[in-house]
């Protein structure tokens, strides 16, 4: 099985269930958790880069928290983090994209269901469609 896409499997999955907000907020949050997961097991900036389909110092940027500022709201949540890391497990095996899919879903709809969702994405309840 060959490794998945992460970046394709990952616009894949929310184009579908949400919009915008996730996108532009949510998605740099993740990718700055599973960088630094990722850079703590080892991997240096550019072997995380490639993994991510991303450019080193874009990886620089979020190690050195200049992106994905809603980070510590994953990192603040049991669920949340456990998703992520279960992502980033993905990222360096040979999970399936459906994997991939199901697994951001399910990280998708626990952040939705945060109490202060909405506040954090600075968005309002009508730009979501029900995952």
């Amino acid at each position: 099985m060959v490794r998945v896409k992460t970046i394709t499997a990952l616009y894949t999955c929310m184009l579908n269930p949400v919009t915008e907000p996730m996108i532009e907020k949510v998605l740099p949050a993740l990718r700055k958790v599973v960088a630094e997961k990722l850079y703590d097991r080892g991997y240096t900036q550019n072997e995380i880069a490639e993994l991510l389909e991303i450019t080193q110092p874009a990886v620089s940027q979020y190690l050195h928290s200049q992106r994905g500022y809603l980070s510590k709201e994953i990192k603040g949540d049991e669920d949340l983090d456990k998703l992520a890391s279960e992502i980033t497990t993905l990222v360096t095996t040979d999970g399936s994209k459906n994997d991939m899919e199901s697994t951001y879903k399910e990280f998708c709809e626990v952040f939705i269901g945060k109490e202060d969702f909405y506040s954090l994405v600075g968005s309002d309840k009508d730009f979501f469609y029900d995952i």
